[in-house]
């Protein structure tokens, strides 16, 4: 691609002394030499259809808008709804209705908060039978042992003479066999 440069308008001394017709002659030099081109052909609407082109609908041929101004209000307005398009009142049967659905709905509510707060208790009382199953469990052999002889199911022959002197502090017999 060539770079248009800008001439320079270099004026002889000849030039210089001519009126203003040299210089618009200078100026269509320069415009030719910065690349301005001349105007070709003119294109009109038959030339392009015969190539294809269809033209849309024109703005020049879309119509006046049919508003009355008459009723229109241009003022500023106060940003509120006019109180012709506001809400209409509920009628008293709107109401009722209403009112009974509500109250339908509180009360499948209310049943069902009961059914699910008697699982919920069920819930609890499992929870608390294995949480004291393992607590039992958590106990030290010593304990144990202790409930199981509480409850006379003590097992015998680990330690006979043990056993033994326990029963029978167990029982009131205090001779010093175990001081």
């Amino acid at each position: 691609m060539k770079k248009a440069k800008a001439m320079r308008n270099e004026v002889s001394d000849d030039e210089s002394s001519s009126d203003s017709d040299s210089s618009s002659d200078s100026e269509t030099e320069i415009s030719v030499k910065l690349g301005k081109r001349k105007a070709g052909p003119v294109i009109d609407f038959e030339a392009l259809s015969r190539h294809g082109y269809r033209g849309g609908p024109s703005v020049l041929k879309v119509p006046e808008p049919k508003v009355d101004d008459k009723d229109r209000d241009w003022s500023w307005s106060s940003g509120k709804l006019s109180s012709g398009s506001g809400e209409t009142e509920e009628s008293f049967e709107e109401r009722q209705r209403t009112r009974a659905a509500l109250n339908e709905g509180e009360e499948l509510l209310f049943a069902k908060t009961r059914k699910d707060s008697e699982i919920e208790r069920e819930k609890e009382r499992v929870k608390e039978v294995e949480r004291k199953e393992i607590e039992r469990e958590k106990k030290s052999f010593s304990q144990k042992e202790k409930r199981k002889r509480d409850l006379g199911q003590a097992s015998r022959g680990k330690n006979y003479v043990e056993e033994e002197k326990r029963l029978l502090r167990e029982s009131g017999v205090y001779s010093g066999f175990d001081a």
